[in-house]
Order: C-alpha cells, then structure tokens, then sequence
C-alpha cells in the first residue's frame, strides 16, 4: 500500500511514499528475511516499529537512536520491491 492507495484517498501529500515531512507505518527486523533461510524466518526480532512516523518501539540504527537518513532507508525499500516484484523502479 504505497502510492496509489493514498493518490485514491487523496492523501498523497501526507502518505505513499517514504519522504520526509510524510507519516509512514513499517517496521526494521534484526535479519533480512528475503535473504536467510527459510527456517529461520520465524526467529526473525523486531528492532523497530514505527507508526506515522514515529518512532513507538526500538531505534534506527545500531546506536539505536530515532533518527534516520530516510533516502537510505527509501533506496532499500525500492531495492527490496525490485527484488520482489521484478520490477526497475530506479
């Protein structure tokens, strides 16, 4: 549920997209469960959760501090999609 969705709802000021002055709901696991086995996936810790934007649970980071370079986290995003759906969005 990216942009499209918020595009319909008329929202696509505030939601979307991972950019910054935007809400956005995900969360940052301890592994990448596109990458370890699949018998490990289950084991898989959340480190953070953040909710319109706010950090609720946990840290980004290693030093676990709430801020983040949102561009990093915006080109693991379109890299995992690209993974998953095959498509080339860079």
């Amino acid at each position: 549920m990216t942009l499209d969705p918020a595009y319909a709802s008329f929202s696509e000021r505030e939601l979307g997209s991972l950019e910054k002055g935007k809400k956005a709901d995900f969360i940052v696991l301890d592994q990448d469960i596109m990458q370890v086995d699949m018998s490990k996936v289950l084991s898989t810790k959340v480190e953070t959760t953040v909710i319109d934007g706010e950090v609720l649970y946990g840290g980004i980071g290693s030093s676990g501090a709430s801020s983040f370079d949102i561009s990093s986290l915006k080109q693991e995003a379109i890299r995992l999609w690209d993974r998953i759906l095959g498509y080339n969005f860079v």
